[in-house]
């Protein structure tokens, strides 16, 4: 096999090169690893430098139940390779032509899984995106799988848009041809439902953004999840499959285990908010919405839940006179939420136990809710930890984030209260597995928020910051990371470190400023302590680096730049295995995007 790039790719290197899988949108290298698993391997373009800190490892963690799985990631002179285990799917245009077509609700679901998949791409440190062209997709069961992608930069000029025409194709069998009117005509001839064909016109329609056809196609979903699972028009159909996966050895391979997320079935429940709801086409656009007045000030989302839950909707204060909600246990005896202050917009988080109200923390000045702008939050529950909140501004890259202090337990429930001109769209509820939630929570870092609050965002590298506020625990699991980034506070120690250890043990790093010493405890005994000859410089990363030289050796690296210091302890007592490392700052720090020792 020929290939162009063969001379200086170092994947040749690792990789016996067996064939090439051709498919409609690109090519897959079938290969063979050092180990005799096979594998396939996509080359991505990069056309900027230098690329994001931490990417590698980014994409290694990932896991989406909409993209194949990435073993590794390999870096060339222009490219990029992703190494994939083997997986197997129906191309679309095999499946849907103009004599079969979708069923339309399958039809909205698969773009609203492919329109979210393309949000949590760009979400990565290295941006990425991937055309929704049919031939760029596969059918693994009813879950779509995006084959290629590609490197998004704001600085190239990339138009695709080929997602306009996904939700037309999937429900008629062909590409749109001509106007709007002819679509129209079209959609009409094949008695596609009046709600789905104004989806799909929408999407046509250039003057809706993908922001607002995600929203739309987002509410659709949510009003028809009660037919979750329901499998339309499928049953006795023969189809061509097309097999990536070649060969026995490939049993051999690890594979990544996907998080596959599901719609929640809301059932009768749907219709309790059926019928309080206001759905209005609003320039075309379907909107599900709840509006607070003065005789409507409160709603409760219709449903339950008990297990590994995402709610995520919107919301918009026309003015600033209030907002609240919060998620609460059968009982109402425990209950956790957010309030957007009257005129200051200032999100403030409370813990509500046994009839007495807790303040445990607010925004601030970093992150206040504006009056006539729209607003995503997502509540994340997780059985027996606290519930994690985020809010962001729709369309902008930074989010305020927050952990609670009490964890929760039981069948909860989420409510809202809202005065005049407030609006709720409707919240979409899915059940997912907790790896998947925790890892888009904090933009798929390895860090965790025990408690407390802080502000997320990509700096103009893409790599992810996130502004700690003063005493929130960051926690990181060692086995996860062996070294993390901060920026220290201007004033005070520029690190206090808890290591757990695996039988529970407790140590102390701590960075003693005056004294100019690391000093290492075991709860408050004084193990060892080393000088520090160099003073941290303001607004440069600090890195930390756990390495277990020996079982019974444990060795902490503090660096900047060039200056670096060792502390090393040698436990009398038997093996040092760190479990978990977590820190707190009265002032509150930066956390920097994860570099990882390969990089």
């Amino acid at each position: 096999m020929k290939h162009e790039t063969q001379g200086k790719s170092r994947f040749y290197e690792r990789f016996q090169v067996e064939d090439v899988i051709n498919f409609f949108s690109g090519q897959l290298l079938q290969a063979k690893s050092p180990d005799g698993a096979q594998v396939f391997l996509q080359a991505i373009k990069v056309r900027r430098r230098p690329l994001p800190k931490g990417f590698q490892d980014a994409l290694r963690k990932l896991q989406h139940p909409n993209l194949a799985p990435i073993l590794d990631v390999m870096e060339e002179e222009d490219q990029i390779i992703l190494v994939h285990p083997p997986f197997s799917g129906d191309p679309l245009p095999l499946i849907v032509n103009k004599e079969r077509t979708m069923d339309p609700d399958n039809a909205v679901r698969i773009v609203h899984n492919c329109l979210r998949t393309l949000q949590d791409l760009e979400r990565l440190p290295l941006p990425l995106s991937a055309t929704l062209d049919p031939k760029n997709i596969l059918l693994v069961g009813h879950k779509p799988l995006l084959l290629f992608y590609y490197v998004k930069d704001s600085k190239q000029s990339t138009f695709d848009e080929k997602w306009r025409e996904l939700l037309f194709y999937l429900v008629t069998g062909q590409a749109p041809i001509g106007g709007l009117k002819q679509c129209e005509k079209l959609l009409d001839e094949k008695k596609i439902p009046s709600r789905v064909a104004r989806l799909a016109l929408q999407c046509l329609d250039r003057k809706f953004s993908l922001g607002q056809i995600t929203h739309s196609v987002g509410r659709y979903v949510a009003s028809r999840s009660r037919e979750e699972g329901g499998e339309s028009g499928r049953k006795g159909r023969s189809r061509k499959t097309l097999y990536t996966a070649i060969g026995v050895a490939a049993a051999a391979l690890v594979l990544v285990t996907l998080s596959v997320s599901s719609q929640i079935g809301l059932g009768e429940a749907y219709n309790q908010w059926a019928g309080e709801r206001e759905v209005r086409l609003r320039d075309g656009e379907i909107v599900d919405q709840f509006t607070f007045t003065k005789h409507k000030e409160w709603f409760t989302l219709p449903y339950t839940f008990k297990d590994v839950t995402n709610i995520r909707g919107d919301f918009t204060l026309k003015t600033l006179n209030g907002f609240t909600g919060y998620v609460e246990t059968k009982d109402r005896q425990s209950v956790f939420g957010f309030y957007v202050k009257k005129e200051t917009g200032i999100v403030s988080l409370f813990y509500y136990m046994k009839g007495k109200m807790y303040p445990i923390g607010e925004s601030g000045e970093q992150f206040r809710i504006k009056p006539g702008k729209k607003y995503t939050f997502e509540v994340i529950y997780i059985p027996g930890e606290p519930v994690r909140i985020s809010i962001q501004e729709y369309g902008e890259g930074e989010r305020y984030v927050a952990v609670g202090t009490t964890h929760m337990n039981g069948e909860l429930t989420m409510r809202f209260r809202g005065e005049e001109g407030a609006t709720l769209y409707f919240p979409q509820m899915t059940s997912t597995d907790r790896q998947a939630l925790e890892q888009t929570f904090l933009n798929g870092q390895p860090w965790r928020i025990g408690y407390g609050q802080g502000i997320i965002r990509p700096d103009d590298e893409y790599i992810t910051r996130l502004s700690v506020y003063p005493n929130t625990q960051i926690r990181i699991n060692a086995a996860e990371s062996d070294r993390f980034a901060f920026i220290p506070p201007e004033k005070g120690n520029p690190l206090q470190l808890n290591l757990q250890g695996v039988d529970n043990s407790m140590y102390r790093l701590v960075w003693q400023k005056n004294e100019k010493k690391l000093v290492l405890y075991l709860l408050e005994q004084k193990l060892v302590e080393t000088p520090v000859n160099w003073e941290p410089k303001k607004d440069k990363p600090i890195l930390v680096t756990f390495t277990p030289d020996q079982l019974d050796k444990l060795s902490v690296t503090v660096s900047q730049d060039s200056n670096q210091t060792e502390i090393k302890y040698t436990n009398p007592n038997g093996p040092v295995a760190i479990r978990e490392v977590s820190m707190i700052h009265e002032k509150g720090l930066e956390l920097v995007g994860v570099k990882t020792s390969g990089e």
